[in-house]
C-alpha cells in the first residue's frame, strides 16, 4: 500500500471541575517503549464547567512498523485563556 494512511485512536476522560469552560487544543505525541515518536494528533474541545469530556483522539502514526504496543504519550494543552500546558505522561500498554 503505497499511500495507506494508519491512524490510533486514543481515548482520554476527564471532568471539568473548573468555574469556566475548559475550551482549546488537546494534544498527543505518542512514542514506544525504545523512545522513538510513532505520531500526534490534536482534538479541539469545549468542555462546560461540570461536565465530562470522554471523546478519542486521533493519532496519525508515520512508521506503523515503529508501533510496538507499549510505551508512552506526552499530552498537552492550548488555549487562548490558559496558554500551553503540559499535562504530562502516559505510558500505555
Amino acid at each position: 500500500m503505497k499511500n495507506a494512511e494508519y491512524l490510533i485512536d486514543v481515548y482520554l476522560g476527564f471532568e471539568n471541575h473548573a468555574p469556566f469552560n475548559v475550551a482549546g487544543t488537546l494534544g498527543l505525541e505518542v512514542y514506544n517503549d525504545e523512545g522513538e515518536y510513532i505520531g500526534s494528533g490534536t482534538q479541539v474541545i469545549n468542555v462546560p464547567p461540570g461536565t465530562a469530556f470522554s471523546e478519542p483522539v486521533t493519532v496519525h502514526v508515520e512508521d506503523p512498523l515503529k508501533y510496538t504496543g507499549s510505551g508512552y504519550i506526552l499530552v498537552s494543552f492550548e488555549s487562548p485563556t490558559l496558554g500551553f500546558l503540559n499535562l504530562g505522561r502516559i505510558n500505555y500498554g
